[in-house]
């Protein structure tokens, strides 16, 4: 029996005497506050969403309360206060605070691969069941044999994610894992060698994971290649999958690669998946409660990106959701194929990206 989601009540009732080490824990915008209290200071501080210089500050009692007041945006309480503060949709604020008072059920996703295969019409006709199930196993035994991503044994990928501008903790433990080898085939499938890998879990719209995505490094960190790990087609379609970087809200941010969402998500602090490539983005499913979908679209020397994000954009509009597509600005450099909203953070950080209106932070 799956486990039930506990209410905002018991939440917030279990977090009582504990925000101040929760806003630690979970909201990096609201660490100054934090530091004030803990500092004995009860100075004004930068507010956390519009910068004001010291417009921002928690009440006497809110190690007890959650409550801080900005002298712009008003009064805010625990988890309103994360989902604020941070870009975050409330349910996955909720989870948030849920995970730090132990009350986040276990079996909160949808398990990987469920042991009962499901048929999905037309089933692809050149794989027999037997492959099918011997491509579940080679899935689960790389997910055994994985390490969380902040292990010690990751070096790796943390030299990766700073040559990016990015780290571990922006990568969500439920969705990333870390594999310190990983053999790797060419194309002809021959064995090149075995490298570590980032992994991330590929799933669809009903939250199930259909297959891993693998980002291959060297042992000092450069990138080597990105694939899709074979998957059982008999079961699932990996049309419409997506590596979901937060929940949904009713206005999420999508785009290709996993390093570009996560740099959308450092700057604009909005709900966030990545398709992780031009066929898959064009064919993304969005889920009911998504209102408005916000494309960064890569921008190519081919145009395949900006052709993907148009065919989504199309789609979301006649599906009755409002859609937007941003490309990065400027030219793409001399002798690259490409540029993305990760190499804009990279040279420039959250100076280089549009500003995120408020309000539409907190419909997100």
């Amino acid at each position: 029996m799956r486990q039930a989601y506990a209410t905002s009540e018991q939440v917030r009732d279990a977090a009582v005497g504990r925000w101040l080490d929760i806003f630690h824990a979970v909201s990096p915008s609201l660490h100054p506050a934090v530091d004030a209290v803990m500092s004995g200071s009860r100075r004004h501080v930068p507010c956390p969403v519009h910068s004001s210089p010291d417009g921002f500050r928690f009440f006497g009692d809110v190690n007890k309360t959650g409550m801080g007041i900005c002298s712009t945006c008003g009064t805010r309480q625990g988890i309103a206060l994360i989902q604020w503060a941070e870009g975050l949709d409330y349910l996955y604020a909720k989870d948030l605070v849920a995970e730090q008072v132990g009350l986040l059920p276990d079996n909160r996703y949808v398990p990987l691969l469920p042991t009962e295969p499901r048929l999905v019409p037309p089933p692809a006709p050149s794989l027999t069941r037997d492959e099918a199930n011997k491509r579940r196993v080679r899935i689960q035994r790389i997910l055994r044999t994985s390490l969380a991503v902040d292990a010690p044994e990751a070096e790796p990928l943390r030299r990766y994610l700073a040559t990016r501008g990015l780290s571990t903790k922006s990568l969500d433990p439920k969705q990333f894992r870390y594999h310190p080898g990983l053999p790797y085939y060419s194309e002809e499938g021959e064995k090149v060698g075995v490298f570590p890998a980032l992994l991330a879990v590929m799933r669809n719209l009903d939250g199930i994971g259909v297959t891993l995505h693998r980002a291959y490094l060297t042992p000092e960190g450069e990138k080597l290649d990105r694939k899709v790990c074979t998957y059982d087609e008999l079961a699932y379609s990996l049309s419409g999958c997506a590596v979901p970087l937060t929940r949904p809200g009713r206005v999420l941010s999508v785009g290709e690669g996993v390093e570009t969402m996560l740099s959308v998500m450092m700057a604009t602090r909005m709900p966030c998946w990545a398709a992780t490539s031009t066929s898959l983005l064009a064919n993304l499913e969005l889920p009911d409660e998504v209102l408005e979908v916000w494309i960064w679209a890569d921008k190519d020397r081919s145009e395949a990106g900006e052709k993907a994000a148009i065919s989504l954009c199309e789609r979301a509009w006649a599906s009755g959701k409002k859609a937007r597509i941003i490309l990065p600005p400027g030219e793409i450099p001399y002798g690259q194929k490409s540029l993305d909203w990760n190499d804009v953070w990279v040279t420039s950080r959250k100076s280089g990206f549009p500003v995120v209106d408020p309000v539409v932070r907190l419909a997100a």
